[in-house]
């Protein structure tokens, strides 16, 4: 028996295994342990899989990975002379489809041989291990089964599909090992929707190809895509509606890299998060799930040589000289496509004491609807040759070591020039958002200085396959950086002041020994109107003298163009 598998294997003489296998109802999904008993006993008795583990979560349970290879070698080299595949399950431990999906099909596969000659597979067996330990009948009011399910938050009630970038969670640091070390050219991320109502049991969610290196954005757009929509029948794209319905259209997810497939395409790997639907039964969600997982598999292997090619190009390029930070949605552009609808009606509910919109399913109907699949590339930057961060910010240093950054350490204090960024507004959520008071709206303005930098600080070049996370952690008008996510909040406060009486007749002097500053004033007396308040004139005056202190709004980031 391998090492690995001794621990979960003895799980398994706690349980009646006819018990655990005979779980054959239509609208059972497996609870941990004995998801975990499936997966260790496949561990023990083929030497085509391992199953390995990448530290613990917030459940204090380990994040586990079953790496299949028909070759049976598991080493980092075997592995990425294929093509590799990642299947991510459960991290809405509400929506178990794939746990149960995947966990059958590898039975089926390792039992019968059928393991593709090219491609490495690696399943997740559950993600949120905390929130499918946290089992009941009700956690999900939209969804049609099954008898029991986990919950969306974790252990810490943390939905972690918002979690790639901030990385609260002991879940997303093991994500990160294990995602660095396996290197996927392709991931799956198992869903069950919400929302409208329609014939479709499969709909798709595919990385915004926007977000992706172009070569890689061209492959998705005119070959991988277009095979998996000509081989499965009767696929939609993730309905996300434009207005009230799927009639008035549906819009393409802005997967920021804060979720899943928005976080594997910073480091050149093509998503696809599959959204079962809701209202349809488990295990017609289930199948739909595995037919999905079965095709983009077949595709791999097919066509693994390319995707290797693809990667290793994407990795190897040099950051481009401009790049855009956020992606915002072209509202003038959609194409027309078909789409298979229910008729939506409307009816009085005596409860709201007005209509209620309800999808008739007596009135199935094939209708034209608008889709909007175009985004706009916004913030575009100069991408800088070259970063200095301090150390002192340690969750920050934290989290660029864990994604493999590669990170020069500064061994003496030094005074380094280059460009700085202050922060000139942004707007803040007002009641928590995953835990954070989100940023947003950031705007900041850029200038040239001289910085301090201390031993223990750290220069990091944008010279390496992870340049396009560096500009979305770093890059302060990003929707998903770190000072968006209050990891710079300190900035922000003002932590010296003046007495008016003491500062006022200090400033009489700034006026009168210094020409500009006095035409300056004088415009603004005439423009601003915050200046007819003498003690906003006074702290205007502040800002400009040297007992101001320059560190106030600066991100303690600089940028390096070379």
């Amino acid at each position: 028996m391998k090492q690995s598998s001794i621990v979960l294997f003895l799980i398994v003489s706690f349980f009646n295994l006819s018990q655990i296998f005979g779980q054959s109802s239509e609208n059972y999904s497996v609870n941990y342990a004995e998801l975990m008993a499936r997966y260790a006993v496949l561990n023990s008795k083929y030497n085509t899989c391992d199953l390995i583990s990448f530290g613990l979560t917030d459940s204090g349970e380990p994040l586990h990975l079953l790496l299949i290879n028909s070759d049976g070698e598991f080493y980092p080299e075997a592995i990425h002379n294929k093509t590799v595949l990642l299947i991510q399950n459960g991290i809405h431990a509400g929506e178990p489809c794939g746990v149960d999906a995947s966990i059958e099909w590898a039975e089926e596969m390792l039992a019968n041989n059928t393991i593709p000659e090219n491609v490495v597979i690696g399943i997740i067996p559950v993600y949120n291990i905390g929130g499918i330990k946290n089992r009941g009948c009700c956690s999900r009011a939209n969804q049609n089964g099954p008898s029991e399910l986990g919950f969306r938050g974790n252990a810490r009630n943390l939905d972690l599909n918002r979690d790639y970038i901030k990385a609260d969670s002991k879940n997303a640091m093991a994500f990160y090992r294990l995602f660095h070390w396996l290197k996927p050219e392709l991931l799956i991320d198992t869903h069950t929707s919400n929302g409208a109502d329609y014939q479709y049991t499969m709909t798709l969610l595919t990385t915004r190809k926007e977000r992706l290196d172009p070569h890689l954005s061209q492959y998705l757009a005119t070959k991988l895509e277009p095979y998996i929509y000509a081989n499965f029948d009767s696929l939609s794209p993730y309905v996300n509606v434009f207005g009230t319905t799927p009639n008035n259209g549906i819009k393409s997810f802005n997967d920021l890299p804060r979720f899943t497939t928005g976080y594997a395409a910073l480091f050149n790997c093509i998503g696809f998060t599959t959204e079962a639907h809701m209202w349809k039964p488990f295990d017609e969600r289930k199948k739909a799930t595995t037919k999905f997982i079965k095709l983009l598999t077949k595709f791999a292997n097919e066509n693994a040589a390319e995707l290797q090619d693809n990667k290793r190009i994407t990795d190897a390029e040099n950051p481009r000289s401009f790049e855009a930070v956020n992606l915002k949605l072209d509202t003038s552009r959609f194409d027309s496509i078909e789409f298979l609808s229910f008729a939506p009606e409307f009816r009085y509910s005596d409860i709201l004491g007005k209509d209620q919109l309800y999808y008739n399913r007596n009135k199935p109907e094939v209708i034209t609807i608008p889709y909007y699949n175009y985004f706009n590339k916004t913030s575009e930057i100069n991408v800088p040759s070259r970063f200095v961060i301090s150390g002192s910010w340690k969750e920050v240093v934290q989290r660029l070591q864990a994604n493999n950054m590669q990170m020069v350490l500064i061994s003496e204090d030094t005074i380094i020039s280059g460009v700085g960024t202050y922060v000139k507004g942004f707007e803040s959520s007002k009641t928590p958002y995953e835990g954070h008071f989100l940023h947003t709206n950031i705007v900041t303005v850029d200038s040239n200085i001289a910085m301090q930098f201390y031993a223990g600080d750290y220069m990091i070049s944008t010279k390496q396959p992870g340049w396009k996370y560096l500009l979305q952690v770093l890059i302060t008008e990003s929707k998903d950086s770190f000072f968006a996510w209050n990891f710079y909040d300190e900035i922000a406060q003002q932590k010296e002041w003046y007495s008016a009486y003491v500062f006022e007749p200090y400033a009489q002097e700034m006026l009168a020994n210094d020409v500009f500053l006095q035409m300056e004033y004088d415009h603004r007396l005439e423009v601003d109107p915050m200046f007819s308040e003498g003690s906003y004139r006074l702290y205007w005056l502040y800002t400009k003298s040297p007992f101001y202190e320059s560190v106030h709004n600066r991100v303690p980031i600089l940028k390096i163009y070379e």
